[in-house]
């Protein structure tokens, strides 16, 4: 999985994943979490979990579950949700992927927090976000793309970037 790659080319000291859903890739996440040795966690406004044998698996996966109101931060003023300020200052580097359900204000809100050598990611890239959406972001941070033209490759639509160190 190319996530698996990403992770073991560019070294993080956690996972976040905004946007919990189903929890089927934060199952995934937190396996690479297990492997890497370093903390995972998964924040969603709500427990959207129907299957009652999900969170088991997540307890037994170390995984952190949180929930809080991603938009909770005043953005304009350069504050974030607080749990997700947390993460992002205490995991430095870390892999952030925005999955919830305004990817957009998601990755805008965060990159400026990201720590040299961060990796960051988009899922539904090209369906929810395009890069005209972010292109100013990207500039002004000198983000990275990673595997570009692999982005909308076997339908994982996941762009990501890393921070330069």
């Amino acid at each position: 999985h190319i996530i698996g790659t990403y992770l073991l080319e560019n070294p993080v000291n956690g996972i976040c994943e905004i946007g919990t859903g189903n929890g089927g890739l934060t199952m995934f996440l937190g396996l690479w979490g297990l492997r890497l040795g370093c903390p995972v966690y998964t924040i969603d406004n709500y427990d959207r979990l129907v299957d009652s044998r999900i969170p088991y698996i997540l307890n037994k996966l170390e995984v952190n579950r949180i929930e809080a109101d991603i938009f909770s931060g005043d953005v304009t003023n350069g504050t974030i949700c607080p749990p997700l300020k947390e993460i992002i200052l205490t995991c430095k580097p870390i892999y952030l992927i925005c999955d919830n359900g305004y990817k957009t204000g998601e990755f805008l809100m965060s990159v400026p927090f990201l720590s040299p050598g961060s990796l960051i990611s988009i899922h539904d890239w090209s369906s929810t976000t395009k890069m005209e959406d972010i292109i100013d972001v990207v500039n002004e941070y000198h983000l990275e793309p990673i595997n570009e033209h692999g982005w909308l490759e076997k339908d994982m639509r996941f762009a990501t970037w890393r921070l330069p160190k």
